[in-house]
């Protein structure tokens, strides 16, 4: 695929050569270029113009330039920089000084975000809200209210050119299958323990003498063997109801583990795997890791240089109830490894013969 650099002052455009560009295409809507230039002689036109600002245009998609650095290889400049899709920096420049408060839909709380902008949404509405109501919404750049709608109807959103296409789940259910050995290369999973908390506390309506009309806390079964390990308290006066609250407060909680299984794919054609998207499931069997699942692509890397495509998956674990009783049949196996190597053993034993869709760049092990 060609790409050109266009000038921000100038407008000048060239195409971009003897370059290796990879582009990063995210489940969570992030669209990114990873570009190193060489100056020789026939991209010295294209290569002049690579520098901070100016866009790049890669498909049906501009990108702008940051974080660029330059350093030599003998008598050549090398340039190497992030390009950040456009629609970021177009949003982020757009403030919306009105507010919204009240019932309102998907549809009304984008076209006010975008209001201003040359940017439009294609909405399916399948699975989402008909609308959810909103307090001073606005007051903000068009990037945080567009984010922050997506957020409040738990959905996805992909961008090309001009239009966002959004929906509770962009995706497709294939019979293309990842084998290892096969058409699968270097498979890496990573399992991260980092923002892990097991109990968390809410308080909401607060009365005039300082008591709470109603108080919530929860506590993960992932406790019985991580411990407690407590979460910012939440503090919402919109809550009165008890069960409200605690229901609130249990999807607050980051009470799981995630999971990122990353692969390259080989021999795409001559098995009959050609059309693999991000957001699509597919068939994964690695044998080293005891994976044979129906997984979400949550992440593609292709390459401007022929080489085979990079596929990250999401996995969606069973509910912890399970996930323990799983780590509990199997800790005598592992006993006389070293204990965090053990536990990851264990989760990863977990995985096997599970079969669940999901729509996060990363599964999680949820309870």
């Amino acid at each position: 695929m060609d790409a050109f650099v266009r000038s921000l002052i100038t407008g000048q455009e060239e195409m971009i050569l003897d370059a290796e560009i990879t582009r990063k295409n995210i489940t969570n809507g992030q669209k990114t270029l990873d570009v190193t230039a060489r100056q020789t002689e026939r991209s010295q036109y294209g290569f002049v113009l690579l520098m901070n600002e100016n866009y790049v245009l890669y498909g049906d998609d501009e990108y702008v330039i940051k974080n660029l650095t330059q350093n030599t290889k003998g008598r050549r400049t090398i340039k190497t920089f992030t390009a950040e899709h456009r629609f970021y920096e177009d949003l982020i420049s757009m403030h919306i000084y009105d507010q919204l408060t009240g019932t309102y839909s998907l549809q009304q709380l984008c076209d006010f975000a975008l209001a201003g902008t040359v940017y439009s949404v294609q909405i399916n509405m399948d699975g989402l809200d008909n609308s959810v109501e909103v307090e001073n919404f606005g007051d903000d750049n068009s990037s945080a209210l567009f984010q922050s709608a997506i957020e409040k109807f738990g959905c996805e959103y992909e961008i090309n050119g001009k239009m966002f296409t959004i929906a509770k789940e962009l995706s497709r259910h294939t019979d293309n299958q990842f084998r290892y050995l096969m058409n699968a290369q270097d498979p890496q999973m990573q399992i991260d323990t980092t923002s892990l908390c097991t109990y968390i506390r809410g308080y909401g309506k607060q009365n005039e003498d300082g008591s709470y009309v109603t108080t919530a806390e929860y506590t993960s079964p992932l406790a019985q063997t991580y411990g407690i390990r407590h979460a910012a308290p939440v503090r919402d006066e919109r809550f009165t109801q008890y069960d409200n609250l605690l229901a609130y407060i249990k999807a607050q909680l980051t009470d799981s583990i995630p999971i990122t299984i990353t692969l390259t794919a080989l021999q795409l054609e001559s098995l009959g795997v050609q059309d693999v998207r991000k957001g699509d499931y597919c068939w994964v069997t690695l044998d080293p890791f005891g994976i044979d699942l129906e997984l979400r692509v949550s992440e593609v890397d292709d390459y401007n240089t022929g080489k085979s495509p990079s596929y990250t998956f999401g996995v969606l674990q069973r509910k912890a109830e399970d996930v323990l009783a799983g780590l509990s049949a199997n800790a005598a196996s592992f006993a006389t490894l070293d204990k965090t190597v053990a536990q990851t053993l264990l989760i990863a034993n977990t995985l096997n013969n599970t079969s669940i869709r999901i729509g996060e760049k990363v599964g999680e092990i949820n309870d």
